[in-house]
């Protein structure tokens, strides 16, 4: 399934949560694809940070975030928007969507004003 835009793959994932999250989301059986270029550890260690600094500014369990960067799990939806937000990424970035690390331009809320 290809999506044109981040939005129609958010769509996507809100419209199927349960099958979003069983096929992605946990991968108990064996390391995933998603540790092949480990973009997590790789973003973390050029912020200078440790799992437990990432843990304190996500929200995000260390032991969680370790699994992740282990392809043991991935980052749910809630996690992935902690992640792209304290690394200045993309979640497509993240979720090896796209090479290109770069955040798409955000909308401006009334209350970040």
């Amino acid at each position: 399934m290809v999506f044109s835009n981040r939005k129609s793959l958010f769509s996507f994932i809100m419209a199927n949560p349960p099958i979003f999250c069983r096929s992605i989301c946990h991968n108990k059986d064996k390391r995933s694809d998603f540790v092949e270029e480990n973009r997590l550890k790789e973003l973390r260690s050029k912020k200078g940070l440790t799992q437990l600094r990432v843990e304190t500014k996500t929200g995000i369990d260390q032991s969680d975030y370790s699994k992740m960067e282990n392809g043991i799990r991935y980052p749910t939806m809630e996690q992935a928007i902690a992640l792209f937000r304290l690394f200045d990424t993309s979640i497509d970035y993240i979720y090896h969507l796209t090479d290109d690390p770069r955040p798409y331009p955000r909308v401006i809320e009334e209350d970040e004003e």
